[in-house]
């Protein structure tokens, strides 16, 4: 029972110190949906069951040990009792066989008296009379033997004794008298006859004490039987009594607290294995088993709370799927836009910068031609005069060719500011471009960030938020993608601003340029028309024509150099535009993988 005890000790010693440490105050045992597969203990509320409710195991062992040493206290108390009993009746019996004996011999030492009374009534010798009395001496003194016996074993035999006791000193003193005196034969023999017939009456006396005590030793002899009977018979019911409440006591521990604690292991080991839909034993009661029954509760609400965290998580992590798929179409749906206008406005700003082209390879053409015309012109001054009609032709046909210039000036001019305004908008969009880049980054921050939570908090849901870790660790590896990809994207806008601005800075030169052949074209129309309307003084002022010859052949030189630079201009813009519209499409494809990326998250 100790061992017993002990082990039951260890194990509630054990679930005190476990880190649940004692579950809290218990409200009772929730309806689990496998609640019903199993029927709770109905212990009964009466006998021991009920006085030993209220208690511990150990006060329950102490108890039941209580009880058996009690059992065993009251077997060795009745077989001490038994053998006092049993040596005090064999004590007694001792000393009535003792007094009786002694009786017998009294009665001997009387009639060997009366023997001796009788020889010397026949023989006279006084030495007959001696051993009579000694006889009688001895008689006395066994008389006194047997009266301390009696009075020990059989009072009741005292009153026999005294009277005895009395005859026997008359006889004695008449026996001393007798030797005192001197008597005739016949004196004698009267003597002799009265001491025998008073002696008889003394062995009579002392058969009936002997007889007396014999008597009171039977009657000894049997109260004593019946009380060691009795004895025996208490102390076998007290064994067996002692047996049953053994047998009961065990029985009680193997169904209270063996056959609960194995319960209670089943329970645990099916808790181990994972399940819940189980019911826990004992709950109700209130002793260590039951303390134990509810930290295996604690421990099933515990699991039950583990599964119902793993769900949320579960609906957490597809909510966050989800909203992540979202996000992913909205991103593409709106850096899909930007990156279609950009690639548009890109395409736009190639048509324009190769109509540019075409116009400024148009104008350093008819620059040319203008050149050699002046050339002409030059040549024929000295034959001006000769040739005014072939001069006014020359000169109408210039007039002609600035207008057309002039025109082609300003087309080149709306041109450019067409340009200007159409390359405008892929910068604008750029900057935009670059904002969305600056919203993807934060947003790939804010989801490492929640991917870093998201570790932390699979780190304390141990076991369970293992698999979520893994997806955690995943999004953070897709976001720090996704902030390399965006890093790169954003370098290529980078790229494209610093190039779109290169382009805008060359169309605004080129529209300055522009203005000046406009006003260069200008000036030659203006002169002209002055040439047209000094024609008749065209022979005085020859000198002067060919000074006006050379300033025409000078700002046609600048005009060609300004259409051949006019020309670089478009060509350097048409090579902006395309690589941007490569940036573009470089742009939409990162932008799906990073799409992809993150739906596959």
């Amino acid at each position: 029972m100790s061992a017993l005890q002990d082990m039951v000790g260890g194990m509630v010693a054990e679930g005190e110190a476990s880190p649940t440490q004692r579950p809290q105050e218990y409200t009772g045992a929730p309806h689990y949906r496998g609640a019903a597969h199993e029927q709770p203990d109905h212990t009964d509320s009466s006998g021991m069951n009920g006085w030993l409710a209220d208690k511990s195991v150990g006060e329950k062992l102490r108890a039941i040990s209580a009880a058996n040493i009690a059992v065993v206290l009251l077997c060795l108390f009745a077989t001490c009792l038994g053998g006092f009993f049993a040596l005090q009746a064999r004590s007694e019996r001792m000393a009535i066989s003792a007094a009786s004996v002694m009786a017998e011999r009294m009665v001997a030492d009387i009639n060997e008296g009366r023997l001796f009374v009788q020889r010397y009534a026949v023989s006279g010798d006084g030495n007959d009379l001696v051993a009579a009395k000694a006889a009688f001496d001895q008689t006395d003194r066994n008389l006194g033997r047997v009266e301390a016996r009696a009075a020990e074993v059989a009072p009741q035999v005292l009153p026999q004794i005294e009277q005895l006791d009395t005859r026997l000193a008359a006889l004695r003193t008449r026996v001393v008298a007798a030797q005192n005196s001197r008597g005739t034969q016949g004196q004698w023999q009267e003597f002799s006859d009265s001491v025998y017939g008073e002696s008889q009456e003394v062995v009579d006396l002392a058969i009936a004490a002997r007889e007396s005590i014999e008597a009171t030793g039977e009657t000894s002899d049997a109260a004593s039987q019946t009380l060691i009977g009795w004895l025996f018979a208490s102390f076998f019911g007290v064994a067996v009594i002692g047996l049953g409440i053994a047998w009961l006591s065990a029985r009680y521990i193997g169904r209270d607290v063996s056959g609960t604690l194995r319960r209670m292991t089943h329970v645990a080991s099916r808790l181990a294995d994972g399940e819940k839909d189980i019911h826990i034993p004992a709950i109700e009661r209130r002793d260590e088993i039951g303390d134990l029954a509810r930290a295996l509760e604690v421990f099933l609400q515990a699991a039950w709370e583990v599964e119902r965290m793993a769900q949320e998580r579960e609906a957490l992590r597809n909510e966050r799927g989800a909203e992540m798929v979202r996000f992913a179409e909205r991103f593409e749906t709106t850096v899909g836009e930007v990156v279609n206008g950009v690639a548009t406005a890109s395409a736009q700003l190639k048509l324009t910068a190769g109509s540019m082209a075409a116009a400024a390879e148009q104008a350093t053409t008819q620059t040319t031609h203008v050149t050699a015309s002046m050339e002409q012109a030059a040549s024929g001054v000295t034959a001006a005069a000769a040739a005014s009609d072939e001069f006014a032709m020359s000169i109408g046909e210039i007039s002609r060719q600035a207008s057309h210039s002039a025109e082609l000036a300003r087309k080149a001019t709306a041109m450019a500011g067409n340009a200007d305004d159409t390359i405008s908008t892929p910068a604008v969009s750029a900057e935009q471009v670059g904002q969305i880049v600056e919203l993807i980054q934060s947003i790939a921050k804010r989801t490492n960030l929640l991917a870093l939570n998201a570790s932390i908090e699979a780190a304390r849901g141990g076991e369970a938020g293992r698999g979520f870790a893994v997806v955690a660790s995943e999004v953070k590896e897709l976001a720090a993608q996704t902030s390399r990809a965006t890093e790169e994207v954003a370098e290529q806008i980078r790229t494209m601003q610093n190039s779109t601005g290169a382009s805008v800075g060359a169309l605004r030169s080129i529209a300055e340029q522009i203005k000046e052949l406009e006003g260069a074209a200008i000036s030659i129309a203006s002169a002209v028309d002055q040439q047209s309307v000094a024609g008749q003084d065209l022979a005085r002022s020859i000198d002067l024509a060919a000074r006006s010859t050379d300033d025409v052949s000078s700002n046609v030189g600048q005009v060609r150099e300004t259409s051949l630079a006019t020309g670089t201009a478009a060509s350097q813009v048409l090579n902006s535009s395309t690589e941007l519209e490569a940036q573009a499409t470089t742009l939409k494809s990162h932008v799906a993988q990073f799409v992809e990326h993150v739906r596959a998250a």
